[in-house]
């Protein structure tokens, strides 16, 4: 697929080692390598790696779940597995999903770049990604925590010293690589564009990487300071966050949740990027209003950083703050509307071809959907008040993650042949597509009703009457486990078994499909 040229006089490394994506297969040539295409790669395979721990773990707890009393997990090895699965599904898998796989290997093209401007930098950050993703697994061996994703110290009823320290330490060092790769992202959409692609030319996709870097710049220096405060309380036993030891349990709520506000954008974001490139290229058209894309984007990120307390029981906050986060939330469905209406109007009378990227799509979109809707009723002072911390906040949240992964795989779709030069089952791709719509809101759909009847998210135990509601919701997470699994069945087929080549087969246009 890609041509090798030797070193010229004139080149650097980093420029040569972008010549030879799949031509060395030596281990050394790969973990030394300064290719961004290849380290998209590298990126892939660990974060897939987290994901399917991640959704190993999830089905264990669905399978608990199906029955109203524990069965075979304990209280704490339930509790233990649940933090487990939103770590590494949130730090480790949606966090550097979209900037690390897609981002590495499109954005430079995008630009009419060679390679990322800071190479080395960018190994780095896998690297310590690898490292932290490493802690948080030996932190498991030794026995794990109870805290919840949110690293709640409340949640559970003990936490030895080494297991909750190397965690901490874990999401330490993984947002120090989050940070180097939003630096790298950001510094070569400065510095690296071609001289004709102007600020005005950048495609959506780039615009959502971009702003998405600089939220991950503003939100993750304050978790690093929560996590190590966090840390220090619990070494030197003194009172910062704990109300035993004279505390503000208040002020780590704030603290995390400036942080995880703005980055449950900062990871939907380039999902939409990604949705917005492909239906340009399947509608046949420019995005209807293009320019204002990358205003509601910004517009976007700003009330995700200003709205951080809607995350927080509004009893715990001053009144005042608590209607300002109440106004800043709802206010996000304007610039979200912004792009909804941009999107039904690109399809407006657009000769539109429904290949499979486009049904993923639509997939991510019908959830994206439900999930901005849950949102606002979330954003209700009053709803807020008696949902806080109960199925339905998880079941908002499951939709915004399986909209994020839906979108990933649009995306994955779309570009496949880019990077293999493989095709794939279309037939197949399009049954999983819908496999997974179908799971996802099965799953899902009936965790709205179990949290409006009161059950808070991360229970064992729950009343009998709600046992159907909870077996339909384990019966949509196997639907989806079988959809994901035809989706790797096939997508392998097509690289070990497929021999017909197909470097562009929507047609598609932009620096990325012209580029070696």
């Amino acid at each position: 697929m890609f041509n090798n040229s030797a070193m010229t006089p004139n080149s650097t490394p980093e420029e040569s080692d972008a010549d030879d994506l799949y031509d060395d297969y030596g281990a050394k040539s790969w973990l030394l390598t300064l290719d961004h295409r290849r380290l998209a790669i590298l990126y892939f395979g660990s974060i897939l790696f987290f994901l399917l721990l991640s959704g190993l773990a999830a089905s264990v707890l669905r399978l608990e779940l199906l029955t109203p009393l524990p069965d075979f997990l304990s209280g704490s090895a339930f509790k233990k597995i649940y933090t487990f699965q939103g770590l590494a599904l949130i730090f480790f898998g949606l966090a550097p999903l979209m900037p690390a796989i897609f981002g590495n290997f499109l954005l430079p093209a995008m630009i009419g770049a060679k390679r990322m401007a800071l190479p080395r930098l960018n190994l780095l950050s896998w690297y310590l990604y690898l490292a932290a993703g490493g802690m948080l697994l030996f932190a498991g061996v030794l026995g794990g925590i109870e805290t919840g994703w949110t690293l709640d110290i409340y949640y559970g009823d003990g936490h030895a010293l080494l297991p909750f320290t190397l965690t901490g330490l874990s999401l330490i060092v993984v947002s120090f690589s989050s940070i180097l790769l939003a630096v790298n992202l950001i510094t070569t959409v400065h510095t690296m564009r071609a001289d004709d692609v102007t600020w005005s030319q950048l495609p959506l996709f780039v615009w959502s990487i971009y702003i998405a870097s600089l939220m991950v710049l503003i939100g993750t220096p304050v978790l690093i300071v929560a996590v190590l405060l966090l840390l220090t309380e619990t070494w030197l036993n003194i009172g910062i966050f704990a109300p035993a030891l004279g505390g503000d349990p208040i002020l780590y709520q704030h603290l995390f949740w400036f942080y995880g506000n703005q980055m449950t954008f900062a990871i939907g974001l380039p999902a939409v990027g990604i949705i917005l490139e492909i239906v340009s290229t399947f509608a046949r058209r420019p995005v209807f209003g293009a320019k204002l894309i990358p205003m509601a984007f910004a517009a976007i990120a700003y009330l995700g950083v200003v709205s951080w307390s809607i995350q927080i029981f509004p009893g715990s906050l001053p009144g005042s703050l608590a209607v300002l986060s109440s106004f800043f939330s709802m206010l996000m469905s304007l610039p979200i509307a912004m792009i909804a209406v941009s999107l039904i109007l690109t399809f407006y009378r657009a000769d539109l071809k429904l290949d499979s990227p486009m049904w993923f799509v639509f997939g991510s979109l019908g959830l994206i959907f439900v999930g901005v809707a849950s949102g606002l009723i979330l954003s209700v002072l009053v709803l807020a008040d008696q949902l806080h911390n109960t199925y339905f906040v998880a079941a908002h949240v499951n939709y915004a993650v399986t909209a994020v992964l839906m979108a990933g795989l649009a995306g994955l779709h779309f570009w496949w042949p880019k990077v293999t030069g493989r095709t794939y089952p279309e037939g197949l791709a399009k049954l999983a597509a819908c496999v997974l719509f179908v799971g996802a809101n099965l799953a899902f759909l009936v965790q709205f009703v179990i949290g409006y009847l009161g059950l808070p998210q991360g229970a064992q135990s729950y009343p009998p009457n709600l046992m159907g509601w909870q077996i339909a919701s384990t019966l949509g997470g196997t639907i989806m486990l079988m959809g994901t699994m035809l989706v790797g069945a096939y997508l392998l087929w097509s690289v070990v078994f497929n021999r017909q080549t197909a470097a562009n087969p929507w047609h598609a246009t932009g620096l990325v499909w012209k580029s070696r």
